[in-house]
């Protein structure tokens, strides 16, 4: 029931579209009510968490369907990607600024896909995770360090002093 009103409250020229679409051989349809369906959605949890504006979410929705027209969008699912993107944003993960890029990206280059995004933003999320995991560990060692009361050597605290100011420039 949730299905049908989704699609009646898409733009009557999609609508139209769709149904055209419908009277097709399986075999020869291009564009599909999933396609549709999914890419909306996406759209929708990309909005509803304010990365981009409705309007930027409208073109969004309509970059996604001329993909899926023009096949450069192959997989019903990719979009499912957009609210991935959107949860590593929520979670710190990745900054508005590069989902928002990479979903511009998504409007104004035909040939770019959402898979495509998630690859550029997922290649950050991935870099983000790997350096918090280094940091614990290392604010591990250090904590064991302390706790044992050893020494600092000229080696280590030089390595520490250069880590310290990387540090500094990674955060500010």
């Amino acid at each position: 029931m949730r299905r049908y009103r989704r699609i009646l409250g898409l733009p009557e020229d999609l609508q139209s579209e769709l149904m055209e679409e419908l009277n097709k051989p399986r075999s020869e349809q291009i564009l599909t009510v999933d396609h549709v369906l999914e890419s909306t959605r996406a759209v929708e949890a990309i909005v509803k968490r304010d990365i981009v504006t409705v309007e930027e979410g409208e073109r969004l929705s309509s970059a996604l369907i001329d993909k899926f027209r023009s096949q450069v969008e192959r997989s019903t699912v990719g979009p499912r990607q957009l609210p991935k993107i959107a949860r590593a944003v929520e979670r710190g993960d990745v900054s508005v600024s590069s989902a928002q890029n990479v979903l511009r990206k998504l409007i104004v280059d035909r040939f770019y896909t959402t898979d495509d995004a998630f690859r550029e933003v997922g290649a950050e999320s991935e870099a983000s995770r790997d350096l918090q995991l280094a940091a614990d560990r290392l604010a591990e060692k250090i904590g064991e360090h302390l706790l044992k009361r050893y020494p600092v050597s000229r080696p280590l605290k030089e390595s520490l002093v250069i880590l310290g100011k990387k540090i500094e420039i990674l955060i500010s």
